[in-house]
């Protein structure tokens, strides 16, 4: 969305306020990016229109919308930049140079194989080590809770490939996973560290968090499997050119590892698409050039 309203204004400077301000450093498009809630900020510095728009409590509650067509339709972007109507949902991040040097130290402990991303809990709050599980945090954790089923059955599928698992350290893995000789772990790591080893991925395993979000990098898209609870939907805030699994529980994702390992392997059956630089019709450009429909798989 920020090119789209860069074009529009091309003489207004754009500031975030995010809770991850560091992920936003190198945009070319973006003059500055603090954290939310910030109170020492001197606000007055860095905006001059504050435009607040928070989605969760506004029409996207429905479920019929998309996050950034709510986005798009709050900053007078109704129509995309193709013409089409609504945006794509590619993201433009730059990759940090301290991160650079990072990812090339976790090739080495990988022994420059590829790798798969696996992401199978969200929302457990790292600031508590006592009570992780918080009533406040429970409504927004996301637990897949066959971790070593799916994570052993990827492992036995993939010989070549390596797993690298991203977690917070209150994120509860089964002890047995340990035991497995290609997965390397990333625990508590900056997401500006995450999103740059996400470019370098083979593909990912993941539950709705933030690593199919760092998938979706304009240029350098990478198809994944995503597994939903019934809380958010992949018509909500996902990527419609990754295999999106819709669990078989009503309130928390429950999906057969079987499932999983057949999706990931058509995936991988496939040749990376060739994508288009621009801001111009991205997602149609991949669903041309992968035959990808879009996927809700009951």
């Amino acid at each position: 969305m920020i090119q789209d309203l860069k074009t529009k204004e091309p003489n207004t400077l754009i500031s975030v306020s995010s809770p991850w301000p560091d992920l936003y450093e190198g945009n070319p498009n973006i003059h500055s990016s603090i954290k939310i809630g910030d109170m020492h900020v001197d606000y007055e510095k860095y905006f001059n229109n504050i435009i607040c728009h928070e989605p969760y409590m506004s029409t996207y509650l429905k479920k019929n919308i998309h996050i950034v067509d709510a986005w798009r339709q709050q900053y007078g972007l109704e129509n995309g930049s193709d013409g089409s109507g609504y945006g794509d949902t590619c993201i433009d991040l730059a990759i940090q140079e301290p991160d650079k040097v990072y990812v090339v130290e976790i090739f080495q402990h990988m022994r420059g194989n590829p790798f798969i991303i696996i992401q199978l809990k969200g929302g457990t709050n790292p600031m508590s080590p006592t009570n992780p599980q918080h009533h406040d945090q429970m409504i927004i954790e996301r637990n897949y809770e066959q971790d070593y089923n799916l994570i052993s059955a990827l492992h036995e599928e993939f010989k070549d490939i390596w797993l690298l698992i991203v977690r917070t350290k209150n994120d509860r893995y089964s002890a047995n996973v340990d035991m497995l000789p290609r997965v390397a772990r990333l625990e508590d790591e900056k997401l500006s560290a995450l999103f740059a080893m996400t470019q370098e991925c083979l593909s990912f395993v993941t539950i709705d968090s933030c690593i199919h979000h760092f998938a979706a990098q304009r240029g350098n898209i990478k198809r994944g499997v995503v597994m939903w609870g019934r809380a958010t939907q992949p018509d909500m805030i996902g990527h419609d050119w990754n295999a999106n699994l819709l669990s078989d529980h009503p309130s928390k994702v429950e999906i057969r590892p079987e499932r999983v390992v057949e999706e990931l392997k058509e995936i991988l059956k496939k040749e990376k698409p060739v994508l288009n630089e621009d801001n111009k019709g991205q997602a149609d450009n991949i669903r041309r050039n992968t035959g990808v429909k879009r996927r809700l798989i009951q």
